[in-house]
């Protein structure tokens, strides 16, 4: 195979009609786009598509697949590819390489032997990656949060395998960049107060023993952190797919220098990408909106079933006050209708009493009861003498008339 001449071109979407990326290409060889408009990438980058570049006798492909940007939450249990209601796509970081072992294992899921050949840190953007692991950073631009570590690292993968009978190599690159974040909060005032307080510290170290994430921090006070989680994207992903006689040319004077020299993505495609994120990020508003309006008039169906059931409450309470009075009115019914008839009784054996006996009872002006034993309908009283007759008499001074008692 000759020298090849790379052209730098800008690839146009046949359907659409608009330009998608600048880039190096083969001089001859065939490009196209397509687009899988229903296959989200992530928060800046709201659908998936894919450039190919091919030579003419179709015997090499190379392609260029958009960039995704993820987010890894600490505190969620989340499925790989899960989509929140804010349009963040959660997924399980990666590094590099297991970024590519994952893309190589799927897509060449269907072939018998593939044999890994070797791994190559490559140089992107004129950086050169030789780590692969996280490198320290300062601090976040945004003051709530905390930037712990960094990671940024580009790998290239060769892969052999066969197919119909010959073998073929393939090449797998991307780049990995990844934020390592932790949103901080104030303790309580509670807790922080005490450590002012020598005869409250011990109890605030025990408070404080409940926060694990806590630390001192001279100038803020005591924080803890609210909020743990990874925000990384995957760039500069591109497949070479070659024969492997041919693999080595192709990979020198095709893939490396397009890598290399990078992307770089229209300013009408970061338009759609703009206008789709405003799209998502109005339909999430109004998921919010209908969410909090939801809850709104769920509230409010709250308090008015909290009004009925304290109606049916009060007149359930009412209902027993009311049960509860009539039965004391009638408990006190039955008690003076018994009281009376015990008192009816006790006159009427009185009175039978004094009849069988030939007893009348009178009754003096300070209302004491006289037992005298006649019939008389009148009695008169002097000290201890007594004087009955059936009719009235005239009396002297010292005489009192006694009434015959009233049954």
């Amino acid at each position: 195979m000759g020298n090849i001449q790379m052209n730098t071109v800008t690839i146009r979407n046949a359907e659409d009609g608009m330009d998608y990326v600048t880039m190096k290409a083969a001089e001859g060889a065939a490009n196209s786009v397509t687009t899988e408009k229903n296959r989200y990438c992530g928060y800046g980058y709201p659908y998936f598509f894919r450039v190919k570049i091919a030579s003419p006798d179709k015997s090499w492909s190379m392609y260029y697949l958009s960039p995704s940007r993820y987010r890894e939450d600490y505190n969620t249990d989340r499925k790989d590819f899960a989509r929140d209601l804010y349009g963040v796509l959660y997924r399980k970081f990666m590094t590099a390489d297991q970024y590519i072992e994952f893309c190589a294992k799927t897509d060449l899921k269907n072939i018998a032997e593939v044999t890994l050949e070797k791994k190559i840190p490559f140089v992107s953007n004129d950086r050169l990656l030789k780590e692969n692991g996280p490198k320290k950073e300062k601090a976040a631009k945004d003051k709530d949060m905390v930037l712990k570590r960094y990671y940024y690292c580009g790998m290239v993968h060769h892969y052999s395998y066969e197919y119909q009978g010959r073998k073929r190599m393939r090449a797998y690159s991307a780049v990995v960049e990844g934020e390592d974040l932790e949103a901080i909060g104030r303790l309580p005032s509670s807790i922080t107060a005490s450590f002012g307080n020598p005869f409250m510290q011990d109890l605030a170290r025990m408070a404080l023993a409940s926060f694990p994430n806590a630390r001192c921090d001279e100038k803020e006070g005591w924080i803890y952190s609210l909020m743990h989680y990874l925000d990384w994207r995957v760039t500069q992903k591109f497949v070479l797919d070659a024969p492997a006689e041919t693999f080595e040319a192709l990979y020198q004077q095709v893939f490396l220098p397009t890598l290399n020299k990078g992307v770089v993505i229209s300013e009408a495609v970061w338009a759609e990408f703009r206008a789709k994120q405003a799209e998502i990020n109005q339909s999430n508003q109004e998921k919010r909106e209908q969410a909090e309006a939801e809850k709104q008039e769920q509230r409010k169906q709250q308090k008015i079933q909290q009004a009925k059931d304290e109606e049916r409450r009060k007149r359930r309470q009412d209902l027993q006050d009311y049960l509860r009075n009539t039965q004391k009115e009638i408990s006190d019914l039955r008690k003076a209708a018994w009281e009376n008839t015990q008192k009816t009784n006790a006159k009427v054996n009185e009175m039978w009493g004094d009849t069988l006996r030939g007893d009348t009872r009178f009754v003096d002006k300070y209302g004491d009861e006289h037992v005298i034993h006649t019939y008389d309908k009148y009695a008169y009283k002097s000290g201890d003498t007594y004087v009955t007759s059936d009719s009235p008499l005239e009396h002297g001074w010292d005489w009192e008339e006694l009434e015959k008692k009233k049954y």
